[in-house]
């Protein structure tokens, strides 16, 4: 019996021992494979990376904003790509000197095999990476409308951090939950806030998939399955007018991503994951769903096994945002008690900062003073889950709308549906 244990043991190990060996010397009888093979993905690379850059040349033309990771991604494959034509150059030279000499280094043909292979495998990376870049970039906000980005990266906010920390770790470290919900008032910033978690989770790889998706007041089932479709980069192949094929079809889709996030945003009554196609629980233990509403009954209505409120940001956090983004003008003696007056009647709403600094900055003190008069008198008609200071500094920022043109163009994308994606060519049209 111990003999045949003995035996058995020596066998696998003289296995594994062959298998190392036949590794080691693939290095050697594979050599021109190996380099042949890098000089072919590295051109590959040099051509992935033209056409992204083409695009990027193209955006920047127009005035849009490139995405960072797109941006990492071009200064990642600059380095790979660079350290691969290094390799290249150095193992040509070498060789050339050795067929000089008419003789074989058997070491440095192996070595130079070996670092082929892993310079190959890395470039394979990037061009898998590569084909996740359905956009290069985003359009550029209009001038004097600040991005949502800025929001988040300005001033302390403490509140913010907390909260951020609290969803994080329910998303990376309770196996045990699959549906959160995300509460707060109309402007509080929890869209900014869910998809500043969303891009930080993809790019620490802890998704790999990370999707989202508007449901709005009145949703349609089949621009749902839309926007995730195209995030999942399936449009093409997703069924064209059946509500139920098309569920069908992306619950596929969503099974075969390992760690997925699916962010459904702006709730204001329960929906069916069933019916847009999203696995969850024991059908998909690696899917999580975020959900966002201005109603904590509505992630009640969802079955969230936790739930978060967004408060707004208390007077510190709002003068700090409010201070950031209107410069240091606000902090000369004539306008900064008309400013902290100003900032103070914004309600610790993001929004309502951002609207207002919006249609302030670089005004007159004369124009503060009115403004702070306007937002004291304003009355607007209240709408659920929406303060009225929302309201009252959207009229503020139409009435600093400098020409009628501006005003008739805000007018016109009023009368559109909610979250409706309104094309140039629409207005190009009627105008």
């Amino acid at each position: 019996m111990a003999i045949e244990i003995v035996t058995s043991i020596g066998g696998k190990v003289a296995d594994y021992l062959f298998v190392a060996v036949g590794n080691q010397l693939g290095y050697l009888f594979h050599y021109s494979d190996n380099v042949e093979n890098l000089k072919k993905e590295a051109k590959k690379l040099a051509g992935s990376r033209d056409m992204v850059q083409k695009k990027i040349e193209f955006a920047e033309r127009h005035g849009e904003i490139i995405f960072a990771n797109v941006r990492s991604w071009i200064a990642e494959v600059d380095n790979i790509y660079a350290k691969a034509e290094r390799f290249l150059e150095g193992e040509d030279k070498a060789n050339k000197r050795c067929l000089k000499g008419w003789c074989i280094n058997i070491r440095q043909h192996y070595r130079f095999s070996k670092e082929a292979k892993k310079q190959t495998l890395a470039i394979s990376d990037q061009l898998r990476e590569v084909e996740k870049i359905e956009s290069v970039s985003s359009p550029a906000p209009p001038s004097g409308i600040i991005s949502s980005s800025e929001v988040f990266s300005s001033g302390p906010f403490e509140s913010r951090n907390s909260i951020k920390k609290e969803i994080m770790k329910a998303l990376v470290d309770d196996d045990g939950v699959y549906i959160i919900g995300i509460c707060g008032m109309g402007g509080v910033g929890k869209t900014t806030l869910v998809k500043e978690m969303g891009k930080q989770l993809k790019d620490d790889k802890i998704y790999d998939t990370v999707v989202i998706a508007v449901v709005s007041q009145t949703p349609s089932i089949m621009r749902i399955q839309g926007e995730i479709s195209d995030m999942l980069g399936v449009t093409t192949s997703l069924p064209a007018n059946s509500e139920i094929e098309r569920a069908s079809f992306l619950w596929g889709r969503i099974k075969e991503r390992k760690r997925i996030l699916v962010i459904l945003d702006d709730l204001w009554g329960k929906i069916k994951l069933d019916d847009i196609g999203i696995p969850f629980g024991e059908n998909h233990r690696g899917c999580k769903i975020v959900i966002t509403s201005r109603s904590i009954n509505v992630c009640d209505q969802m079955n969230c096994q936790k739930k978060f409120i967004v408060e707004t940001l208390s007077k510190q956090e709002s003068w700090a945002l409010f201070k950031e983004l209107a410069g240091s003008f606000v902090e000369t003696s004539d306008i900064n008690p008309i400013a902290r007056d100003v900032a103070a009647k914004c309600g610790g709403l993001p929004i309502a900062i951002v609207t207002v600094v919006g249609a302030l900055k670089g005004k007159n003190k004369h124009v503060w003073s009115n403004a702070a008069r306007q937002l004291q008198k304003s009355n607007p008609t209240s709408i659920q889950g929406m303060e009225g200071i929302v309201f009252s500094s959207l009229e503020l920022s139409f009435n600093h709308l400098e020409n009628v043109e501006s005003k008739s163009l805000f007018l016109f994308c009023s009368l559109f549906p909610e979250d409706y994606r309104i094309s140039s060519k629409i207005w190009l049209d009627i105008g």
